[in-house]
């Protein structure tokens, strides 16, 4: 599942992505569009006398995400703790909401 919060200065994107590793996880932004992906595998193998005994386990994802106008590609930041990969995605200097401004009656 993912999140998607705009606040003033960025946008951030959490993503559930739980019994990942940070190695698991692949990046990129191409033509304004940012692309995560993960990928886990693992391997377990017991043998005993006469048994052998092996389990697979595989998971695999992918989202992409058209970076809106207002956000700069160049200021994307990354953070994995708690199975929550979280994605902070700068805005444009130009682009940042400006408080409200008060004008005065002459």
């Amino acid at each position: 599942s993912v999140n998607i919060k705009e606040r003033n200065e960025d946008f951030k994107i959490d993503l559930a992505v739980p019994g990942m590793d940070k190695k698991d996880f692949k990046i990129e932004v191409e033509n304004e569009v940012l692309t995560v992906s993960g990928e886990r595998k693992e391997e377990k193998s017991e043998e005993n006398e006469n048994v052998t005994r092996r389990e697979f386990h595989y998971g695999s994802f992918k989202r992409t995400f058209t970076l809106p106008e207002n956000a700069d590609a160049e200021k994307i930041s990354a953070n994995y703790k708690d199975g929550l990969l979280s994605l902070t995605v700068g805005k444009r200097e130009d682009a940042r909401l400006k408080p409200k401004k008060q004008i005065t009656i002459e």
